[in-house]
C-alpha cells in the first residue's frame, strides 16, 4: 500500500545503499524532483540520475566534468582543474541552477554562485538532476532546475577502500574510505588529497609573470552516520569538509587563493501515524575564499539553515505536503559590505494524486527575504500514463533569483590592470530576477530501452546585468541593475539501450537563448549539444566510448567575439584483476582537438590517467 511505504521509500532513497546497484530503470526513485520518493518513471519532471556505479565508470575528474555530460547540460571551467566552475541548464544563467549537497544549498552568498569545483567526486554516492523551474518547493535560484548530490552513506558490511590515480600534468591523487554498519548504525568516511600543476588558465599573459601553468591542491574529507531509533525513526549526520590551494592569473605567479567549504547537517525521520511522516533537518555551512598576491582579499560567508516537513497520505494515492524553510547569510570580508547579513523565510506546500492513469502535482512557496521582502511561485503539473511504460505531462512553473550580496551591498571597489581602473559598485535598487516556464514531455521506459522528448520555453524577466555607467580610456565604471529580459525555447531528446551486451546513451539538446532587448543571442552558451556513450564489458574488463559535440557560441558583443563549435572524444577503460582490486585507464580528448567555451581562458588538450583501486 502507498500509505505504509511511504517512509520506508524515503528512507531508502536518502541513505541510497541499495539503488546503486538498481538494473532496471523503472526500479529508480527520485526525491528532488517533488521533495519525496517518486518512482522515476511516474516523476512529471524531466530527470536525469547518475548512481556510483555511473560516477565510477565515467572516472570524471570533477562534479562540473560529469555533469557537463548529462542532456541540457553545459559545463564551463575559468582554466585550470580547480578554478571557477559552472554549468548552464537549459541555457539558464550559471546562478540559475540551485545545488543541493544532502538537502542542503550550497550557493556562496557574495557572487551568488555554487563552488561545483569544491564537491570532490570521490565523495559521491548519487546524483539527481531535476530540469525545468522548481522555485515552488527550493525557493530561490532554481529557474533553470536542481541538481542534488548526495554524498556517501553506509553499506550493509564493513568495507574498507583505498584508490590511488596519477596522470598527465604531474596528477597525483589518492582516496581512502570505509562504509558499512555496525547494529543499528550506517558509517561512512572518505578522506582525499589532489593536486596537479595545471594548464595556463588565461592566453592574454604571454611573456608576462603569468605565462605559466596554474596549479591545483585540495584536501577533502566527509563522512555519516545513521541511526535507527526504532523501526520508524531514523537520525543522521553528514559532514564535508573540503580545502583547496588553487594558483590564479593576476600580476604575478605568486598570486593564489586558499578555498574552504564546509557542511554539517542534522536529520531527523520518522513516522508520527501511519499516515503522517516529518523530515527535519538543521545544517551551517562555510565558503572561506583567501586571496593572497597582488590584490589580497578575505570573503568568508556562513549560512545556517532548518527545514521542517510534513508529508500526509490522506487516502491512497493522494499526498499533501506542507513545509517549513529558514536560512540565514553571514558575510565576513576585507571589503566594507553595507549589509552583512539577511535571513529568509518560506512556507510551502504540494500535492500529489493519482487518478487511474491521470497524475498531478501542484505546488507554491512564499519566501519572505530581509533583502528585496516577500516573494511567492507556484507551479502545476499533469500527468497521462499512455501504457504502463509510456508517460506524457505538462507543467508549468514560476522561479526567481534573488540577487547577491555583491548585487546588492558591495562597496565601491577600483581594480587596475594594464593603464585601466575598472570600478564596480552594488545597488541596493536591485530586484529578484523572475520567470515563467511551460514544458511538455514525453517518456517511455521500457526493460532494456528508455528514451524521452521535452519541449521547453522559459522567459525571464529583469535579468541582472552589470553595465558601464562611465567609461574613459583609464576609468571604467559599472553597476548591476534589472535592464535584461531573456527567451529560452528548447527542446531534447535523449535514447538509451542495453542491447546484446553493449550499453548505449544518445542525447541531443537544442536551446534558442535570446536577448528580447535586442532580440541577439545570449552569451556564453551554445544553441545546440550532442552527446554519445556506448560501454560494454568483456568479461573483466569494461571499455567506454564518449563523444560530445557543442555547436557556436558568443563571448562578447562582437561577431569577432563568436567562438567556433568543437567535439571531443574521451575513453575509459577499467579491468577487474581480481573481486579486491581494479586498474582503470582514462584518455580525454584523444585527437587532442583545441577549443574554447570562454575566450579569456584556456582548456585542456589530450590528458590522460590511470588509477588503481583496492576494496579490503
Amino acid at each position: 500500500m502507498f500509505k505504509k511505504s511511504l517512509l520506508a521509500a524515503f528512507v531508502t532513497a536518502a541513505s541510497l545503499p541499495v539503488i546503486a546497484g538498481v538494473q532496471n530503470i523503472n526500479d529508480e526513485i527520485i526525491v528532488t524532483a517533488t521533495r519525496t520518493p517518486v518512482a522515476i518513471h511516474k516523476a512529471l519532471s524531466s530527470v536525469s540520475i547518475l548512481t556510483r556505479q555511473d560516477i565510477e565508470r565515467a572516472q570524471a575528474s570533477d562534479l562540473n566534468e560529469l555533469l557537463g555530460t548529462l542532456v541540457g547540460i553545459e559545463s564551463v571551467r575559468n582554466g585550470s582543474r580547480g578554478s571557477l566552475a559552472s554549468i548552464r541548464l537549459r541555457g539558464s544563467e550559471s546562478d540559475h541552477t540551485l545545488i543541493l549537497v544532502d538537502g542542503v544549498r550550497i550557493s556562496n552568498a557574495t557572487s551568488g554562485n555554487a563552488g561545483l569545483s569544491q564537491i570532490p567526486v570521490s565523495q559521491i554516492e548519487r546524483i539527481e538532476v531535476v530540469r525545468g523551474p522548481k522555485s515552488s518547493l527550493y525557493g530561490a535560484e532554481a529557474i533553470g532546475g536542481v541538481v542534488q548530490v548526495f554524498t556517501r552513506k553506509g553499506g550493509e558490511q564493513i568495507t574498507p577502500f583505498f584508490e590511488v590515480e596519477s596522470g598527465s600534468h604531474n596528477l597525483k591523487k589518492s582516496v581512502a574510505g570505509v562504509t558499512g554498519s555496525i547494529n543499528s548504525f550506517k558509517l561512512s568516511a572518505v578522506a582525499a588529497h589532489e593536486e596537479s600543476d595545471g594548464i595556463d588558465s588565461t592566453p592574454f599573459f604571454v611573456g608576462s609573470a603569468n605565462n605559466d601553468k596554474d596549479g591545483f591542491r585540495q584536501s577533502s574529507f566527509s563522512s555519516s552516520i545513521d541511526y535507527d531509533l526504532s523501526a520508524d525513526w531514523n537520525i543522521g549526520v553528514d559532514f564535508k569538509h573540503v580545502k583547496s590551494d588553487v594558483d590564479i592569473d593576476q600580476v604575478s605567479k605568486l598570486d593564489r587563493s586558499e578555498l574552504l567549504n564546509q557542511l554539517i547537517g542534522l536529520r531527523v525521520r520518522g513516522n508520527l501515524t501511519e499516515d503522517l511522516s516529518l523530515t527535519m533537518t538543521v545544517n551551517q555551512s562555510k565558503d572561506e575564499s583567501e586571496t593572497f598576491g597582488t590584490y589580497p582579499s578575505v570573503y568568508n560567508t556562513k549560512r545556517k539553515g532548518s527545514t521542517a516537513q510534513l508529508d500526509y497520505v490522506f487516502t491512497e494515492g493522494q499526498l499533501l505536503t506542507l513545509g517549513y524553510d529558514y536560512y540565514d547569510d553571514q558575510v565576513d570580508s576585507t571589503e566594507p559590505f553595507s549589509e552583512t547579513s539577511r535571513d529568509n523565510k518560506a512556507v510551502f506546500a504540494q500535492y500529489q494524486g493519482s487518478f487511474g492513469r491521470f497524475s498531478t502535482a501542484l505546488s507554491v512557496r512564499e519566501d519572505d527575504n530581509q533583502s528585496f521582502g516577500k516573494y511567492t511561485t507556484e507551479s502545476a503539473s499533469i500527468g497521462y500514463s499512455i501504457t504502463d511504460e509510456v508517460l506524457v505531462s505538462l507543467s508549468y512553473g514560476t522561479a526567481f533569483k534573488a540577487p547577491s550580496f555583491n548585487d546588492l551591498y558591495y562597496p565601491s571597489s577600483d581594480f587596475a590592470f594594464f593603464g585601466t581602473t575598472y570600478r564596480y559598485t552594488g545597488n541596493p535598487d536591485v530586484q529578484p530576477e523572475s520567470s515563467k516556464s511551460t514544458e511538455l514531455m514525453l517518456r517511455g521506459l521500457h526493460d532494456s530501452f528508455h528514451w524521452s522528448i521535452s519541449l521547453y520555453q522559459t522567459e525571464i524577466e529583469d535579468l541582472i546585468s552589470v553595465d558601464d555607467l562611465f567609461t574613459s580610456p583609464s576609468l571604467v565604471i559599472s553597476a548591476p541593475s534589472n535592464i535584461s529580459e531573456a527567451e529560452l525555447t528548447g527542446a531534447e531528446v535523449e535514447v538509451g539501450t542495453s542491447l546484446w551486451g553493449w550499453n548505449g546513451t544518445a542525447s541531443l539538446s537544442y536551446v534558442d537563448p535570446m536577448d528580447k532587448s535586442d532580440d541577439s543571442m545570449l552569451r556564453r552558451r551554445s544553441r545546440g549539444k550532442a552527446d554519445f556513450r556506448v560501454d560494454r564489458d568483456f568479461d573483466q574488463l569494461n571499455f567506454m566510448v564518449f563523444w560530445q559535440a557543442q555547436s557556436y557560441r558568443y563571448d562578447g558583443a562582437n561577431a569577432s567575439d563568436r567562438l567556433s563549435g568543437f567535439n571531443t572524444v574521451n575513453i575509459r577503460a577499467s579491468y577487474t584483476v581480481n573481486p579486491k582490486l581494479e586498474l582503470a585507464l582514462k584518455v580525454n580528448n584523444i585527437f587532442d582537438d583545441e577549443y574554447k567555451v570562454l575566450k579569456d581562458y584556456n582548456t585542456d588538450g589530450m590528458s590522460a590517467a590511470v588509477s588503481a583501486k583496492y576494496t579490503f
